[in-house]
């Protein structure tokens, strides 16, 4: 027996129920059939409004974020592009990250020499330069107002402790020196 054509699907969002595809089988049970893989099924969710807020001819819908309970708005600050960086960040002084790359040098020196014995004088230098260019640096940023003051310090505090330990270390020497030379000449 030859079925009757059951002509065009219904589109699904119009309410009726989905019809299949031209040519499916029926089921011999007697149960709706289902549709193919993939078919559309009816949208869930209310239709869109046909306009948004803002456009013409719409009526203004609720509002996101926070509420604004009537306080003024203000502006974010503008700087000028030629502070040279982020607006508002300051820049460090030079001459304090000068000082604290200086005092790290100066105390690995230091703990190295105390290893070997012959770093020392490398690490005084290295110490004195440091505490140079601390104090130059705190002097420049109490002047300009720039930041960095307490690289400047770290950089300070860490070459005066090294280039004390070099006095320390050098005046020992002289002493255990004098003392084998002392005993030698007996």
């Amino acid at each position: 027996m030859r079925q009757p054509y059951p002509g065009p699907p219904q589109d699904p969002s119009a309410g009726g129920p989905p019809q299949p595809y031209p040519g499916a089988q029926q089921s011999p049970f007697g149960a709706a059939p289902q549709p193919y893989p993939g078919a559309a099924q009816p949208d869930p969710y209310p239709a869109a409004p046909s306009s948004y807020p803002g456009q013409p001819g719409s009526t203004p819908g609720p509002q996101y974020g926070w509420p604004q309970y009537g306080a003024p708005q203000y502006a974010s600050p503008q700087y000028a592009a030629a502070t040279g960086g982020i607006a508002g960040q300051q820049q460090s002084n030079p001459l304090a990250l000068t000082s604290l790359i200086l005092g790290g040098v100066a105390a690995f020196l230091t703990l190295v020499g105390l290893l070997i014995g012959i770093l020392i004088i490398p690490a005084f230098l290295a110490g004195a330069g440091a505490v140079v260019t601390g104090h130059i640096a705190r002097s420049q940023i109490s002047r300009t107002g720039q930041s960095g003051s307490g690289l400047a310090l770290a950089g300070m505090i860490t070459g005066y402790v090294v280039v004390g330990f070099c006095v320390l270390f050098t005046v020992i020497a002289f002493i255990i020196g004098f003392a084998y030379g002392f005993a030698g000449a007996l």
